[in-house]
């Protein structure tokens, strides 16, 4: 008789129970499917830039380094998948630029000239920005690995077998995602990485200005800037070329290199990831 008592109360019992909570990290109760598609990532763990505002996650597992980007400015999507874009790793948690991958890889003549991609103009000399992105992302299925130790530098397929993975869409709001795998292997492996902090940054590409002298006004249709603004841009040999090319070359309306859109320049930004297994 107590032990069918017994049985008829333990269901009560369990509710009665305070049942302590697992905490488990995000890698184990998140499975990273690399698709292009953030919706399986914790919206907890993405960051902001406070000058792109392109937000990141990173995360990782036994195996792999999982980073996703977000980039929700249209005219920020552009320049990347036209003057491509740099993920550096640095696994002494500095500021390096040694190590990475290229994704997206910069156009050849991506300088900003013309209107849509073979410089063929949209309506009114504008670009079709939605026209353009396709056929851009119908290239983009290369990414370059450089510095990794003992590993060539080389452009590979964007899904390729034991080797660092991509993937990228757009969602419906136009959104662009951008989710990377890392083998752990290129980064010394868990037993070298363990208790490491990394230092994790991107670099946006700018504008390159030509070598020839005088005054040259790259076109500021490929980020949104109205066509007859005199809105010059510049670049230099890549580092902060814009800034350094000064007042005194003006095209169109008149205004100085000086005055190049903050977009058209040379864009990084960093942050530190510590592992833990």
């Amino acid at each position: 008789m107590k032990k069918k008592l017994f049985v008829a109360l333990l269901p009560v019992l369990c509710q009665l129970t305070p049942v302590q909570a697992k905490r488990v990290s995000d890698s184990v109760k998140i499975n990273h499917i690399l698709d292009g598609n953030l919706n399986e990532w914790n919206p907890g763990r993405f960051e902001t830039d406070k000058e792109t505002n392109t937000q990141y996650a990173i995360d990782h597992d036994a195996n792999n380094l999982y980073l996703a980007v977000k980039v929700t400015d249209p005219q920020l999507q552009m320049k990347m998948m036209t003057l491509g874009m740099d993920l550096y790793m640095d696994t002494k948690g500095r500021k390096r630029e040694r190590t990475g991958i290229s994704f997206p890889l910069k156009r050849e003549g991506g300088s900003g000239r013309g209107g849509r991609p073979g410089g063929e103009p949209g309506e009114a000399g504008r670009p079709d920005p939605k026209e353009m992105r396709e056929r851009l992302a119908a290239t983009m299925i290369l990414l370059k690995t450089f510095g990794f130790d003992d590993k060539e530098n080389r452009n590979q397929l964007i899904s390729q077998t034991n080797s660092v993975n991509l993937a990228f869409d757009w969602d419906d709001a136009n959104h662009f995602y951008i989710e990377y795998l890392v083998p752990l292997s290129f980064l010394g492996g868990q037993t070298a990485l363990t208790g490491k902090t990394l230092g994790i940054g991107w670099k946006i590409n700018e504008m390159e200005m030509p070598n020839a002298a005088g005054p040259t006004v790259v076109s500021t249709q490929l980020v949104g800037v109205p066509a007859g603004s005199g809105r010059p841009t510049g670049g230099g040999s890549g580092r902060t070329g814009g800034a350094r090319a000064g007042g005194g070359n003006t095209g169109g309306g008149g205004a100085g290199f000086g005055s190049v859109d903050s977009r058209m320049k040379e864009q990084r930004f960093w942050t530190k990831y510590v592992m833990s297994f």
